[in-house]
């Protein structure tokens, strides 16, 4: 918006200087016109005192009444010196006259202001008002400074709408209602932003409603699978066991499926409740996995911490991170849930000991996203997809990141979400 913003200030300087140019023009071809009709009466005056003083100047006139004359005519102050024969005949800026028997010369003053020209082409510039035509262009120039800002700040309001629609925050609108162009630009932005969010809205609760009618299906499956196994052959059962397998495994991704969905509808309402208890409770239910593993669960909570949030999605963010911890921690590896408080926010942080992952980290958080050392690993890639879901409708934030061989999961919430 910078860019913009000097074209504007450019565009501004270069019209005032032409403005100032023309004004400048003007005025010194007016003041022209005046000099000239003014050296008209002067000559004109100087034909009639050429006449008037052709004889001698009576002893009655004094030279200083006659000065006075003089400068009231010519609008400047005259001067009568005495004169020698050496001048010569009366002179384009003087007139020559006698009085008793002394010869004087009245010597008329030249106008102020600019002189044309001989040569040729000048401007006409009059040295009067160049003052006055700089400081109204220093002044005018200030102005197109606040002037261009006038024009930038709604475009740069807008654009920063736009980043953050364009981010995630599907329900954000432009607050920019002014009536002219931008104004109209920013009411067809939320007119956009209304139509895309509908569209996203229908694709959720698509989504959730055909997950939700997948499991129809594959519950008429596994009540078959169970009705056949009391009839089937050891060999049969093989297969029936594989057909179990995969039945759970969908159904478990349907689940997730159905739980992501439904997280993105958020449609939820928070609740008070206890975070040392949430986490103290996902901590319990996993530590008799981490011990068949031989992995080392500790955890560091405090006594009580109250907040407000979704009591379910807390506990399914807690159980996200610490499956994923228990999938990928080595044999006899750590893992290491803190909780704190941290100038009223929630900070939750997981780490694990695991090998440097082979794809960007933040792209982890998003659905269906692993990295190849993974592949063997079952799961679906929607773990931490889900716990970022939870942790923007919370209005948090979360963090991926490797060091030193731990794998760490910093969240924020804030406590009064």
């Amino acid at each position: 918006m910078n860019r913009l913003y000097w074209k504007i200030v450019l565009v501004e300087g270069v019209l005032l200087l032409l403005t100032i140019f023309a004004a400048m023009w003007v005025m010194g071809l007016w003041h022209r016109a005046v000099e000239s009709q003014h050296q008209q009466d002067k000559n004109a005056a100087i034909e009639l005192l050429r006449i008037g003083l052709r004889n001698d100047l009576p002893e009655e006139i004094s030279i200083a009444n006659l000065e006075n004359i003089a400068s009231h005519i010519f609008k400047g102050h005259v001067q009568i010196v005495a004169s020698k024969e050496s001048d010569g005949i009366t002179g384009s800026d003087g007139i020559l006259f006698r009085q008793n028997g002394l010869r004087y010369k009245l010597v008329v003053p030249h106008p102020s202001g600019h002189k044309d020209n001989p040569r040729g082409f000048a401007f006409p510039v009059y040295e009067k008002y160049v003052g006055s035509l700089l400081f109204m262009a220093a002044a005018l120039s200030l102005l197109a400074i606040p002037l261009a800002r006038i024009v930038t700040k709604p475009l740069g309001i807008l654009q920063q709408d736009m980043k953050r629609f364009a981010a995630g925050e599907l329900s954000h609108r432009s607050a920019v209602a002014s009536k002219d162009e931008v104004g109209e630009v920013a009411r067809d932005f939320n007119e956009m932003a209304d139509s895309i969010q509908r569209l996203v809205r229908v694709g959720k609760e698509m989504t959730a409603h055909v997950s939700h009618e997948l499991r129809s299906p594959l519950t008429r499956i596994d009540i078959a699978r169970q009705l056949l196994e009391d009839q089937a052959t050891d060999k049969q059962r093989e297969l029936l066991d594989s057909m179990r397998e995969e039945t759970e495994g969908m159904d478990a991704l349907i689940e997730r499926i159905l739980r992501l969905s439904r997280l993105e509808l958020n449609e939820s309402k928070p609740e008070p409740l206890s975070f040392t208890d949430i986490v103290g409770e996902a901590v319990r239910r996993n530590t008799c996995r981490a011990g068949a593993k031989r992995l080392h669960l500790a955890d560091n909570l405090p006594k009580n911490f109250p907040g407000v949030g979704v009591r379910e999605d807390l506990a399914c963010l807690v159980d996200n991170l610490l499956t994923n911890a228990l999938k990928f921690s080595p044999a006899d590896g750590d893992i290491a849930v803190t909780l704190q408080e941290a100038s009223g926010t929630v900070r939750l942080r997981v780490s694990n000991d695991a090998p440097q992952p082979d794809i960007d980290l933040m792209r982890l958080t998003e659905p269906f996203q692993r990295g190849r050392a993974s592949e063997s690993v079952p799961g679906s890639g929607l773990g931490l997809a889900i716990a970022k879901r939870i942790v923007e409708n919370h209005r948090g934030v979360i963090a991926v990141s490797w060091l030193d061989g731990k794998f760490c999961v910093d969240i924020r919430l804030p406590q009064d979400a």
